[in-house]
């Protein structure tokens, strides 16, 4: 490296000494104006923020870089079910006689779809009345019982011809040939076989993203979110990254007159440098 290339160096050197760079940095903060984890949050609406004003490890100049929220809700898993009992199939109708004395029964056979649905517990998160974001609680496997038969009450309907000892009733040929069929008691009944099939909706889920730097008031963000159902929140953070705005020392900077002393022997040594040799 030559003369004038050696001090054009310094001359950086010096400019450039005076000058900080900062590093970025996040410090965390939690939300206030909220209920605690420990208390169940019941359906409506909601408001908090988040104040950077006073928060500890935050510098007195700083430029925000990005925010970025996270909020955390449980499910309390005591939710109540929607019962819902769709229109009854005919299966198809039988008769048998049992019982001392015999009854002949005849029995109108059903079945039924139904359903349980647990509720579905949701989220809409507001900040400023300018972003949304939403979140809900995950359906589960769904649980199918049954099929479950119910009956009615035996409804008296005359009398049928069987034989003695039969579990059935006379055929038209059997009742053609004689005195072998005697009167029996009837009645009816009707059977309905259900199978439910429950849906429940539980567990814990979290809404998190960016939001914008902008939104900030007198360091503090403001939000609101509406519930439906009943939720637990268990945590309710901002992460701010930001960096610190450093303003250098005025000893660091260089003197004008140090400049010029720097410029002149520079001019100097190029001149000297273009001088032809006698």
């Amino acid at each position: 490296m030559n003369i004038r290339q050696s001090l054009k160096a310094a001359i950086v050197a010096v400019l450039l000494g005076g000058t900080s760079h900062a590093m970025a940095d996040v410090i965390q903060v939690n939300a206030s104006g909220l209920p605690a984890a420990t208390t169940l949050m019941t359906a409506g609406a909601y408001q908090g923020s988040f104040n950077l004003n006073g928060l500890l490890g935050l510098p007195s100049a700083y430029t925000i870089n990005s925010l970025t929220f996270s909020f955390t809700f449980l499910d309390d898993a005591t939710d109540p079910f929607t019962t819902e009992v769709g229109n009854k199939t005919y299966v198809g109708t039988s008769t048998t006689i049992a019982g001392d004395p015999r009854v002949a029964t005849t029995t109108t056979s059903y079945q039924v779809a139904a359903s349980k649905t647990g509720e579905k517990e949701s989220i809409t998160l507001t900040f400023d009345n300018v972003n949304f974001f939403s979140g809900q609680t995950a359906k589960g496997t769904d649980q199918v019982s049954g099929p479950v038969p119910t009956y009615t009450n035996p409804v008296a309907a005359g009398i049928v011809k069987a034989k003695n000892g039969s579990t059935t009733v006379c055929t038209p040929q059997e009742l053609s040939q004689g005195s072998s069929c005697k009167d029996v008691p009837h009645q009816t009944v009707e059977a309905t076989a259900t199978t439910t099939t429950t849906t429940d909706y539980t567990g814990g889920f979290t809404i998190g993203n960016s939001v914008l730097a902008s939104l900030l008031q007198d360091k503090v963000l403001n939000f609101s979110f509406d519930l439906t159902g009943d939720l637990f929140l268990t945590g309710a953070t901002l992460d701010v990254n930001f960096t610190e705005t450093v303003t250098p020392p005025v000893g660091n900077v260089p003197e004008p007159a140090s400049l010029a002393l720097f410029g002149i022997a520079l001019a100097g040594i190029a001149s000297v440098r273009r001088k032809p040799r006698a």
